[in-house]
């Protein structure tokens, strides 16, 4: 840097000068206003992705009209050996679910 008179007198017409603080205003007051448009854009954004949210949820079916029981059983048939040796699946056949504990030894 130099200090002798005549480069600190310009620097301090510089730093007072009209136009240098009409810029730094005009920057600041951009800045501003492009902070302002993008909080804005978010606030936007989210009430837009709540009002989705809320519009999937309330298109949804109604739960308590959704039957979460199978259409039809399967049948596993083991041996002796506990290994599985067969595995039954027909549509529309007559089986009911039953626990291992309703079924007899023999």
């Amino acid at each position: 840097m130099n200090f002798e008179y005549k480069e600190t007198i310009d620097k301090q017409r510089e730093l007072v000068s009209l136009q240098k603080k009409v810029v730094s205003k005009s920057l600041v007051s951009a800045l501003k206003v492009f902070l302002y448009i993008m909080c804005l854009a978010i606030v936007t954004g989210g009430f837009f992705g709540l009002g989705v949210i809320h519009g999937i949820i309330k298109s949804a079916p109604s739960v308590e009209n959704i039957s979460i029981v199978p259409s039809s059983y399967s049948t596993t048939v083991y041996d002796t050996n506990n290994k599985q040796i067969a595995k039954l699946i027909t549509s529309g056949s007559n089986r009911i679910k039953a626990d291992l504990k309703d079924i007899p030894e023999h």
